[in-house]
């Protein structure tokens, strides 16, 4: 996003990216790059310039040769290295261009010389999720939309989720149960009736036995329809929809549904999405690197990339999910793990020095889920 935002913002003719070699031959990148600025409406020439960005040299040359091309032109000091910053600051003692940067802490442009038409001016604009992609050289893997199952279901959500934490113990083996008695046919099609034997046997052989006190309360629910049981012998029933089939058949879907739900209730995020399949570098599906990504929303500019855990943390996924952060986002993302069970110090600790967040059960049972969500998406996270 830092390279993006300021041609977003002032829309100039031309935009010049100093770069190193292996950018100026990456003729993919360069397209990802036009292709972004042309699903923004925008129809800026974009100039990739190779030069040695470690070398105080290369980088004051290159300077000369684009401002002479350029003359009407201003330099956004954005988060290049600390190489080029320096080229940049001795380019400027001859050469009384404008210079202006972006802080994240304030979500403004700042004049840092000449460039006062700039100083202090807001990024007013509101990315999607899309566009947070797009601009990564990525693309949502279609397939996976849910929005008519979210908005059907959505006032369900709440419920969903403090049944499944009320069974939280047994919740594991009530969806492998599930998923032993709607097994889809030789086919690989599948119906929404579900039956079998009171106790089945399960993937890990051991026995799984209906529970009639979770049966009842998801029919309570709406999720379960026309439910009949006969006390150890057998239970029958359909699942409301094709969606509740899905969560009901998945760990960790409740917690996701719940999440999203809580992002949307608070109004905060101009977009959002659940379970969002990522194509790393919008390749066909057959040679796609992809991640699945649990609840991405994004308040104004900045993306909050949320990871969801029905079971114990582990540092594996914190680092996963910094891998997700730094992709789709860079330095003005957020994110956090959330989970149901209480979280390790160690595991606290790798996050905190990645520049993540957990949100545990503590918070989720006391009700602070919305406040660490309003906190994270705050303009002055990840400084």
């Amino acid at each position: 996003m830092e390279n993006v935002l300021a041609t977003d913002t002032f829309r100039p003719e031309t935009t010049v990216f100093l770069c190193s070699d292996s950018v100026a031959a990456n003729r993919a990148l360069h397209e990802s790059c036009r292709r972004y600025f042309r699903h923004r409406g925008l129809d800026t020439k974009v100039v990739f310039v190779k030069t040695d960005l470690m070398a105080v040299g290369p980088v004051i040359n290159t300077l000369r040769q684009v401002t002479a091309e350029y003359e009407d032109c201003a330099l956004d000091i954005t988060g290049g290295s600390d190489a080029v910053l320096f080229a940049c600051g001795l380019f400027c003692a001859e050469a009384p261009l404008p210079v202006f940067t972006f802080s994240r802490r304030s979500s403004r442009f700042y004049n840092i010389r000449n460039a006062g038409f700039i100083d202090r001016q807001p990024a007013n604009l509101s990315y999607s999720v899309r566009d947070v992609f797009l601009m990564a050289g990525a693309e949502i893997q279609e397939g996976r939309d849910q929005a008519d199952s979210l908005s059907e279901h959505q006032d369900q959500f709440p419920g969903f989720y403090g049944i499944c934490d009320d069974f939280r113990r047994g919740w594991t083996d009530a969806v492998s149960y599930f998923q032993q008695i709607s097994a889809p046919d030789k086919t690989g099609g599948f119906t929404m009736e579900a039956g079998g034997a009171w106790q089945v046997k399960g993937p890990q052989g051991h026995r799984l036995k209906a529970d009639p006190a979770l049966l009842n309360r998801l029919a309570g629910l709406g999720f379960l329809r026309d439910l009949e049981m006969e006390e150890g012998r057998s239970v029958r029933f359909r699942f409301a929809d094709a969606a509740v089939r899905f969560w009901l058949r998945d760990v960790g879907s409740f917690l996701e549904l719940y999440v999203w739900d809580v992002c949307r209730r608070s109004g905060l995020f101009g977009d959002l999405r659940v379970s969002t399949v990522v194509n790393w570098d919008g390749l066909p599906p057959r040679d796609a690197v992809t991640n699945e990504i649990d609840v991405m929303a994004v308040r104004g500019i900045k993306p909050l990339l949320l990871s969801c855990k029905a079971c114990p943390v582990k540092t594996e996924a914190v680092n996963e999910l910094a891998v997700l952060r730094d992709r789709f986002g860079g330095q003005m993302a957020a994110a956090a793990v959330v989970t149901t069970y209480p979280c390790k110090a160690v595991t606290r600790r790798r996050a905190m020095e990645l520049g993540m967040d957990i949100i545990d059960r503590a918070d989720l049972s006391e009700g602070r889920l919305l406040a660490r969500l309003k906190a994270l998406s705050s303009v002055s996270q990840r400084r």
